[in-house]
């Protein structure tokens, strides 16, 4: 069962749903909208002849600076004119180029020991998001039941334009659904998040010997 907006607000009040800033305004009807973060990493190649998937490094991201939004307007006068502060920090995202984003939020469900019904995340972009020709969550969509961390987001533009997207613009929604309770929660030194700790970046792909 989708959780909508008073259920929403008060499982955040019970501590069963974790969104930090809080901002009321960003609880919808059925889901909670995230912004994105200070962090990007473009996905760039290397001096290796392959991609090693089972055995990634981290030669093969590259951290993004942001500018400011009055270095856009020096180009294009009229971006996000009366929208954007000349101050606020700004990725200029290019076509044919995979990104990791991060939520400014941290965002997520809580463990309940003592609740039959848990409450589980799942990602998705916004609905003007993908409008605008920007993906969000292409296969991370769904978070599993204790995480509850900023989130990473694999970004792309899907048009032939640069694309400046504003640190703080409301880029994707949160929904959260009821299932059945146990006791596999996500949590771990081999996960994304170990308690407070979070990586962003991909881990190995798993392998198992097809044969057996």
């Amino acid at each position: 069962m989708l959780l909508t907006h008073e259920k929403l607000k008060e499982a955040i009040q019970l501590g069963k749903i974790r969104f930090e800033p809080y901002n009321e305004d960003q609880i919808s009807i059925n889901s909670i909208d995230v912004r994105i973060g200070f962090d990007l990493w473009e996905m760039v190649t290397t001096d290796q002849p392959f991609r090693d998937i089972y055995c990634p490094t981290e030669k093969n991201w590259k951290p993004i600076q942001t500018i400011l939004a009055s270095e856009v307007r020096a180009a294009m006068p009229s971006w996000a004119l009366g929208v954007i502060p000349d101050n606020c920090p700004v990725f200029l995202l290019e076509p044919g180029k995979f990104y990791l984003a991060t939520t400014l939020e941290k965002i997520g469900t809580i463990y309940q020991s003592d609740e039959e019904v848990q409450i589980i995340p799942r990602m998705a972009a916004k609905s003007t998001t993908g409008r605008q020709g920007l993906t969000v969550a292409i296969c991370a969509g769904v978070g599993e039941l204790h995480f509850h961390s900023r989130w990473a987001l694999e970004v792309r533009v899907v048009d032939a334009g640069i694309v400046p997207i504003a640190v703080g613009t409301w880029l994707g929604q949160v929904t959260f659904e009821e299932g059945y309770n146990t006791d596999q929660i996500y949590d771990g030194p081999d996960r994304y998040q170990n308690k407070e700790e979070v990586r962003f970046l991909p881990k190995p792909i798993k392998w198992t010997d097809p044969t057996k």
